[in-house]
């Protein structure tokens, strides 16, 4: 937490996740004056462990985080958690208002403010998201490799994630409903993979054990699966700097 701020930042960056603190490591080595307020709210904050980042297999997302903020404190730069509300032009630069109604100025500003995942709204679902609900099977799939996996769509584009997914399991199920009717050419390529299609509408998940069993749906049907794979429609966290406009 930062106690004392200067009256003008080289630069200011708004996310403390891996692409700020990447920005303000570059920055500060250049010799500029950087300070990067973060709400502490990383995308990947709900998964316990991350895959597919050389060197770092399976270490805790929140982890690097924190290493990565001790290796860019020490070449100065200046940290301030919290959020911010907004941002608008300034005499030399921008000025940032906090949540808390700070104001601050810098010459230059980066938004690193990342994104969120707008899960569908299933009773349960949210709740088992980066444990057993995933997004990226590249990030994933090797830890429910040959499990019975559903995948709920979310979209007509949930088809590709489908079959993408198939290349970790042979025991699929598409819970299709909120993708809207099937063609029947399409239903026929899906039942040639082996790919079994639910058609009614999801309206729940069965937990177990601090696990999760099965995908309720409006049928009264459940059906078993181990984990789930959805498409979350993504929104930024960008709001804030709208105002902006395009900078030249």
């Amino acid at each position: 937490m930062c106690s004392t701020l200067q009256s003008l930042w080289d630069s200011m960056v708004v996310g403390g996740g891996a692409a700020g603190l990447s920005a303000a490591m570059v920055l500060s080595r250049a010799g500029r004056h950087v300070l990067v307020i973060d709400a502490g709210s990383q995308r990947n904050r709900f998964a316990a462990h991350m895959h597919g980042v050389l060197g770092h297999d399976s270490r805790s997302p929140l982890d690097l985080v924190r290493a990565g903020r001790e290796e860019v404190a020490a070449y100065g730069v200046r940290f301030l958690d919290g959020a911010v509300a907004k941002v608008g032009d300034g005499t030399d630069g921008v000025t940032v208002t906090t949540g808390t109604g700070q104001e601050l100025r810098a010459r230059t500003l980066i938004v690193a403010t990342g994104i969120t995942d707008v899960l569908p709204e299933a009773p349960g679902l949210a709740d088992r998201w980066g444990v057993d609900v995933l997004h990226c099977p590249y990030c994933h799939g090797w830890e429910v490799r040959g499990q019975r996996i559903g995948v709920l769509a979310t979209s007509p584009m949930s088809l590709h994630q489908v079959r993408m997914v198939r290349q970790w399991t042979d025991d699929l199920v598409y819970f299709a409903a909120a993708a809207g009717p099937l063609e029947p050419a399409v239903r026929q390529r899906l039942a040639a993979r082996g790919i079994e299609v639910v058609d009614s509408p999801v309206t729940g998940i069965v937990v177990a054990d601090d696990a999760l069993t099965g995908v309720s749906t409006a049928d009264g049907r459940t059906t078993a699966v181990s984990a789930i794979f959805t498409a979350a429609p993504l929104v930024g966290h960008d709001g804030h700097a709208v105002v902006l406009g395009p900078r030249r």
